[in-house]
């Protein structure tokens, strides 16, 4: 299994990577595949990403355990898209993980206001 990098504590993350596909873009790679960055992330119990902004598209499917975004409860199986200028936050009391898709490779920035 891939090694899992720590991104801060309680959160960590496997990068997915396909062997001979590399996303395309101004580097190389495959223009078909487009900029799409897939990761799977585990956070563990308790834990509160702060509110953020989205750059780019993102798209989040949760694997396991229940999580909120400021917006709604996502559970099992429920797939999510933030959109390039949408904010939100990201907690769990349970722990679980979650399947992203980033388009682009921007990321996101931190925002110092409240949730709207």
């Amino acid at each position: 299994s891939a090694p899992r990098t720590p991104m801060r504590p309680g959160i960590s993350s496997i990068h997915i990577t396909t062997p001979g596909i590399q996303p395309g873009g101004p580097d190389g790679g495959r223009p078909e595949m487009g900029n799409y960055r897939p990761s799977w992330v585990k956070f563990e119990p308790g834990l509160v990403f702060p509110v953020h902004e989205h750059i780019d598209a993102e798209f989040m499917c949760v694997v396991d355990g229940d999580f909120t975004d400021g917006h709604r409860v996502l559970r099992r199986n429920e797939l999510v898209e933030y959109p390039p200028g949408s904010t939100h936050a990201l907690e769990t009391k349970t722990g679980g993980s979650f399947l992203i898709v980033r388009t682009g490779t921007a990321g996101i920035r931190a925002v110092d206001r409240l949730l709207p």
